[in-house]
């Protein structure tokens, strides 16, 4: 089973990093508001727009030069959405540099295509491929919770610069043991809020499942409420 480090490191954060697929979600909810309620020259524009960046060819994109509608540069629109793409499919960082970095972050991309590299096995010399240090800071975080947890080591936890993070890894790396074997949890090995969850989780199983909803982990209450869907 492929693991997703990033997500798995922002729910034991309880933080979530920001993500560039959201603005292509934004250019998605454009399209789809425009054909609902707009006018025929509107949509006019909106379909070409929507056929350029489907074509991938950046040069098109001068077909809307100065196309501003309801204050949105369609131009950029239509840039931003293919140096995006382009980005996403190669996992090359180097895209990112052709947003605006107005309606989309170059920093929040570049974050986002590390972590996709991390994620799917890279190195850990893909973090400097970036030359915000905040943001290679984040990609050796993640980079090493997912050795941590894939090695069963928390000793690895330790090369995190953070003193927080480390602790944070090393409950990643015990929420994985706890996935493998839920019966032989030892709740003594967890910080926080995770060793209260896991004491909750103890009782639930051991009596009341209504107990399930009172644990904010979503690991210990997704196997809490999974016994309870079998009792």
């Amino acid at each position: 089973m492929l693991l997703d480090f990033s997500s798995w490191f922002r729910n034991i954060r309880e933080e979530q990093y920001p993500t560039p697929l959201l603005f292509v979600i934004l250019f998605a909810l454009i399209v789809l508001v425009v054909y609902v309620i707009q006018p025929p020259e509107k949509l006019t524009t909106q379909e070409l727009v929507a056929r350029i960046v489907a074509s991938g060819r950046i040069s098109r994109c001068a077909q809307v030069h100065g196309v501003i509608i309801d204050g949105i540069d369609y131009e950029t629109v239509c840039r931003n959405n293919i140096a995006y793409q382009r980005a996403l499919k190669t996992l090359d960082p180097e895209y990112c540099k052709g947003l605006d970095d107005r309606l989309i972050s170059i920093e929040q991309c570049e974050a986002g295509i590390l972590l996709e590299k991390i994620n799917a096995g890279a190195a850990l010399e893909t973090c400097n491929l970036v030359s915000s240090d905040r943001i290679k800071a984040n990609c050796r975080t993640v980079y090493w919770m997912r050795e941590a947890i894939q090695k069963d080591d928390k000793a690895l936890c330790e090369n995190m610069e953070n003193i927080g993070d480390r602790s944070y890894c090393r409950d990643g790396v015990e929420l994985a043991r706890f996935l493998k074997n839920p019966d032989g949890v030892d709740c003594s090995v967890f910080s926080g809020s995770l060793a209260s969850d896991c004491k909750n989780f103890k009782k639930a199983i051991s009596g009341s499942t209504q107990g399930c909803y009172g644990i904010f982990n979503r690991q210990f209450q997704a196997e809490c409420l999974r016994r309870a869907a079998q009792n």
